[in-house]
């Protein structure tokens, strides 16, 4: 199983595909919409990079090192996750049935270790990309804005109450595996479609729709919502929360809801090899 599953992650991280997937994530971090300025404009994280030697960074939490890293996670980048984290599994899958690899693949191992390294080496694989270049764009942006300690004491205690307590290093770790776990959930959808089809071009388009239509929704019923007793219910939909890993009171929900959701697609997977299999 381990032998397998090594297979499958040094096949989903070929280095082209690694460099690739870190590169857009750090793309899409740094075109993410950061701060609107006072001409009502809204300034990047890249622009405000730029701008950082001429701004008083200490004059607003907006600037802080961890409020900068979250808003790198844009709409723009939760759109198009999913195409990120899973494109070489993709192809890996779609070369693979085109050569019928899979029965032979039948035929060397059990079943259930079969679906084990596919669907573990694409969602681990996927979880590696984003936390990768997640991570490392944190790291970057160490080297231009303050941390916490930099601030006022209720400027402090508002960073402490949004993300948490701990030093830059806790700060990367617990993003390093939000950010992991998040990349899991990524995949995850395009990982059952490919159960069923085979067309690359609808793998990786299918999964950005879902994306959308589930961000549309949770901000539709949230706006309804917001007022009510309901409103942190809803915001406890919203997987990005995992980001914020031991640090948002709904993490949890969702590193349960990772894990459920994983196992579903590997009892579907198994399901469909065991009847492809005349079992």
């Amino acid at each position: 199983m381990i032998k397998a599953l090594k297979t499958e992650l040094k096949k989903n991280l070929y280095l082209p595909y690694f460099l690739l997937g870190i590169v857009l994530v750090l793309c899409f971090c740094f075109m993410a919409d950061a701060v609107r300025g006072n001409d009502g404009r809204n300034y990047s994280v890249f622009e405000i990079v730029l701008l950082s030697r001429k701004l008083k960074l200490t004059s607003s939490t907006n600037y802080a090192w961890i409020s900068m890293w979250a808003k790198g996670f844009g709409s723009w980048l939760r759109l198009i996750v999913p195409v990120i984290v899973s494109s070489a599994y993709v192809m890996n899958h779609t070369e693979e049935r085109k050569v019928e690899h899979r029965y032979f693949l039948y035929s060397r191992e059990s079943r259930l270790r079969f679906v084990l390294s596919k669907t573990l080496g694409a969602a681990f694989s996927a979880g590696l990309i984003l936390a990768a270049g997640y991570v490392l764009f944190g790291v970057i942006l160490l080297f231009f804005f303050p941390q916490s300690a930099s601030f006022s004491e209720d400027s402090r205690f508002f960073l402490e109450y949004a993300y948490g307590k701990g030093s830059a290093l806790v700060y990367i770790l617990k993003i390093f595996l939000g950010s992991f776990m998040y990349g899991i959930y990524a995949s995850l959808f395009t990982v059952f479609l490919s159960i069923f089809i085979s067309d690359r071009y609808v793998l990786l388009s299918i999964p950005v729709l879902f994306q959308y239509a589930v961000q549309i929704s949770i901000n539709k019923l949230f706006l309804e919502h917001m007022f009510s007793k309901h409103a942190d219910k809803i915001l406890a939909l919203d997987m990005t929360n995992i980001l914020r890993a031991f640090s948002h009171k709904y993490w949890w929900h969702e590193f349960a809801g990772v894990w459920i959701l994983l196992l579903m697609v590997v009892l579907v997977y198994y399901l469909k090899v065991k009847k492809e299999a005349g079992q």
